[in-house]
């Protein structure tokens, strides 16, 4: 029914407008119209206590009733994957603390998650890694994810495509980043570790011999090398101490070239010490014919490290202390369990 409007008449006394029964009149329909539209029912009428889902409202007096009057289920856990329910805050790791798993193996819902040190996880030597994870299905296919780690422990970042039974797994897949690289002194990128950059830091004319590296003596070292010296002992001769020697596999010292990567400015090479400590020198490249009529790179006298450039060598460092996750906060992590909508 339309609005029924009150005709008012001419002013000031009303001449010609409706009397006031058929003004009541209006008014009363407009207001059954109104508590009839509201749900009222009864006689007299009575207004619902909460608005109908057919009339606009909820169906519901708290959440709850308002949430099953629209046909809003929540989730019944954090890892909950029937569609159509509402996701809660936490859920799958949204909006809340990400979920504690044991295994990389057996996560067969998309969402965020943490992994100390879990089984199938990304390793670095022979230790696993403290993680954030997240794991993509497939569709709907519980079989088929990816996963993606970043490391809480140390700079790492992998990959990995898997499916439920394994026998398609993919290895990890590491990201080499500025964390767990070096470029040298010519700007080739190398895996890293604990790296000494060996030249005169007061000297240098390198503006970049700093970059990602702090000053140890007679040189510069980066975050996994912090606690080594280096020690000019003489011309060309170099002591590094603090460390555990040479690393043990891949490369452990670079000779360091001209700007454009082509001729080398000398010769270096580091000795492993019985106390750990490396002695590295430095000399002058020297050239002579072999018998096959070949020329060879040989050592020559011992100079100085450049100036324009560094020597490169890699460590092996004692063990680090095992990680432990930072004490909780004051906060006692308890997350609200009201929908996200």
């Amino acid at each position: 029914m339309a609005k029924q409007t009150i005709n008012l008449g001419t002013a000031p006394t009303g001449v010609g407008g409706d009397t006031p029964r058929s003004a009541f009149t209006k008014t009363q329909s407009n207001i059954d119209e109104i508590y009839a539209s509201l749900g009222a029912n009864g006689n007299p009428l009575t207004l619902p206590a909460a608005l109908p889902v057919a009339q606009g409202g909820t169906g519901g007096t708290t959440q709850g009733l308002a949430r099953a009057g629209l046909g809003l289920t929540l989730t019944t856990s954090t890892a909950d994957p029937t569609i159509g329910r509402v996701l809660k805050v936490g859920d799958f790791g949204w909006g809340g603390p990400s979920l504690a798993e044991s295994t990389w193996n057996n996560v067969n819902t998309t969402g965020f998650s943490n992994q100390p040190q879990a089984i199938g996880g990304p390793i670095t030597g022979s230790s696993g890694w403290y993680a954030n994870g997240i794991n993509i299905l497939y569709g709907s296919d519980i079989r088929i994810k990816t996963q993606i780690a970043i490391q809480v422990n140390g700079p790492g970042f992998a990959t990995r495509n898997l499916q439920m039974d394994l026998s398609s797994a993919t290895p990890w897949v590491y990201f080499w980043n500025t964390g767990n690289t070096t470029v040298d002194g010519s700007g080739f990128i190398k895996k890293a570790s604990p790296i000494v950059r060996i030249s005169d830091p007061s000297n240098t004319t390198r503006d970049d011999l700093l970059d990602g590296f702090t000053v140890a003596g007679y040189g510069a070292v980066n975050d996994e090398a912090k606690g080594v010296v280096v020690e000019r002992l003489e011309l060309g001769r170099y002591r590094i101490s603090g460390c555990l020697g040479l690393a043990v596999d891949g490369w452990q010292v670079n000779s360091p070239s001209d700007r454009n990567g082509g001729k080398l400015l000398g010769l270096a090479a580091g000795e492993n010490q019985p106390d750990g400590s490396i002695i590295v020198e430095f000399r002058k490249v020297k050239y002579r014919l072999t018998d096959d009529g070949d020329l060879e790179q040989i050592p020559g006298p011992l100079i100085e490290a450049p100036l324009d450039n560094w020597i490169d060598v890699r460590l092996e460092m004692p063990p680090a202390a095992p990680y432990v996750p930072p004490p909780p906060s004051e906060d006692d992590g308890t997350v609200e369990t009201e929908p996200l909508i």
